[in-house]
């Protein structure tokens, strides 16, 4: 590895560790399935969760309209945005277990898993 790249592992080291805490543990309470989430429950900037919020924001403020960015993406209902959530936790923490060689995320990533077939069943079952 390179002086250039070596620098940066050590310097986003902790950040990069955080990161993969919150995505084992994405919230600072207890949430259920279909529970809307505060933004202070979020462990990462909400940003991480609804990046077209913001790009919404700024666009509006430019004159641009309400939902300038989103506004021709399909709507999700909560209990839909939970289940997307899950399902990239699930895929992300197989990585982390794969990548560092950590057995209790792919534990975690199975849980997942079933808590996203629950959530999808919910789903289809309120369609």
């Amino acid at each position: 590895m390179d002086g250039k790249r070596q620098f940066a592992h050590e310097r986003f080291r902790e950040t990069e560790r955080e990161w993969e805490d919150a995505l084992h543990n994405p919230f600072t309470q207890v949430v259920l399935p279909g529970d809307r989430v505060p933004t202070n429950f979020l462990r990462l900037h909400e940003a991480a969760y609804a990046p077209g919020r913001n790009l919404d924001e700024w666009a509006k403020a430019r004159g641009q309209g309400e939902h300038a960015v989103t506004g021709g993406l399909p709507t999700r209902s909560d209990l839909a945005l939970h289940l997307r959530l899950t399902e990239r936790k699930a895929a992300l923490l197989d990585r982390i277990a794969i990548k560092k060689g950590r057995p209790e995320a792919a534990v975690q990533a199975e849980e997942a898993r079933a808590l996203a077939s629950q959530l999808r069943a919910e789903i289809d079952g309120a369609a």
